[in-house]
């Protein structure tokens, strides 16, 4: 959510040249992505959401409703729609992502200043989330003295009776503390956790030689994945999406110097089949999207994801699209939108009793609040974190001269 599909070179104290390319198709994939897991929330913030088996927390899940054939919900949910709106998919795009755009600049030969690249890296991540508290809980407060009774089970769930300051100091810490008051903050922990890890996982794909030994390396985190899901083990289920990412970057590496365009259709295309996986199980096989199988069939996701980004790296007409300014801008304030929506969406359904009325104005005041946390928070904490990680290699290159 917070990569960049850039490249460039960095000096011996930790700065950052300027990027000489830039892949804007994933741009706009992340910018689609954001945008899917914003349909999602929407949509399971209405009585739409009950058609649905809906993990709430985790213990709580909500029983599916019969969909009525050719209904807004069988539209919605039974036909390739659903792909508009399969937000937990669209964070495992995220994953692969971060996985992709954090280690090809390595290997394309970027020096590792690990003491620019730490406090750097967490900089960037922990601004905008804690940002995200803070309006979250101003939400809140806002929000206390509004009648419940009506809302979606998701909202419930989301829903706070009670702040107080150590609630939002928990939300403050990333990988040990809670996502109560903005819940799309689980996954920024294992952002920062594959962060932190990031020179091992580099490591791990220099070794890894060969087109198929990249892919097989691909369908091994699948697999890892899937048994993660399987034994709801959170760390084997998400920490393979990130080393699937790194290896496809690796295959964009070597790939061949003047790739033939229907890779890229062809990857694209079998990336979007493989995501929708788990939902035809659902759909066709009536396996709840909650159920220890279907969270394994997710290792088909991890393969989707991969193939996609794979996919959107490969010059085409379809590249081309997908990398056009609109869906640009979109990744632009992708990050932004994924941090603020939820708050957004779930006051709304707290004030406004009608769930439609409420997403007329919370969707667009969720893509205006995006826009602002771009140019206030999102932007000023990327220059921020480049230059406390410049000055934190400074500091550690002098220091030798003072002893």
């Amino acid at each position: 959510m917070t990569t960049e599909a850039t490249t460039g070179t960095i000096t011996a104290t930790g700065s950052i040249t300027r990027p000489p390319t830039r892949m804007h198709a994933l741009d706009g994939l992340r910018g689609l992505a954001a945008v899917t897991v914003v349909i999602w929330h929407a949509l399971i913030s209405t009585d739409l959401g009950r058609y649905l088996s809906i993990q709430l927390d985790a213990t709580t899940a909500t029983t599916a409703e019969p969909i009525v054939p050719f209904s807004s919900a069988w539209w919605l949910w039974e036909t390739p729609l659903r792909l508009a709106s399969m937000g937990t998919n669209a964070v495992t795009i995220f994953f692969v992502l971060s996985g992709f755009v954090l280690v090809l600049p390595l290997l394309r030969g970027r020096s590792m200043n690990l003491w620019s690249y730490y406090p750097r890296r967490f900089l960037r991540l922990w601004i905008p989330s804690a940002a995200s508290v803070l309006l979250a809980a101003a939400l809140v407060v806002l929000t206390l003295g509004v009648p419940r009774g009506g809302e979606s089970a998701w909202v419930q769930a989301s829903t706070i009776d009670r702040l107080s300051i150590g609630d939002v100091i928990s939300n403050l810490f990333l990988i040990t503390g809670r996502t109560s008051l903005n819940n799309p903050l689980w996954s920024l922990r294992w952002e920062l956790l594959f962060s932190l890890l990031l020179p091992l996982a580099f490591l791990l794909i220099l070794r890894v030689t060969g087109h198929w030994s990249l892919w097989g390396t691909v369908l091994i985190c699948a697999v890892l994945s899937g048994l993660g899901g399987w034994f709801l083990v959170p760390a084997l289920q998400f920490g393979p999406m990130f080393v699937a990412g790194a290896a496809v970057a690796k295959l964009y590496r070597t790939r061949i110097v003047k790739p033939s365009p229907w890779r890229s259709w062809v990857a694209t295309g079998a990336g979007l089949i493989l995501i929708g996986v788990p939902d035809m199980a659902r759909t066709f096989g009536g396996l709840d999207l909650t159920n220890r199988l279907s969270l394994a069939l997710g290792g088909s996701v991890v393969v989707g994801a991969a193939l996609l980004v794979f996919g959107l790296s490969v010059p085409s007409r379809l590249t081309t699209f997908v990398g056009i300014p609109p869906l640009r801008f979109l990744g632009r304030i992708s990050f932004g939108l994924y941090l603020v929506h939820v708050p957004i969406i779930v006051a709304g359904a707290l004030v406004f009793p009608d769930a439609a009325a409420a997403l007329w104005l919370t969707l667009p005041a969720s893509f205006i609040a995006a826009c602002l946390f771009a140019i206030w928070v999102d932007e000023p904490a990327t220059r921020l974190a480049h230059r406390a990680g410049t000055a934190a290699a400074a500091a550690v290159a002098a220091a030798p001269s003072r002893v």
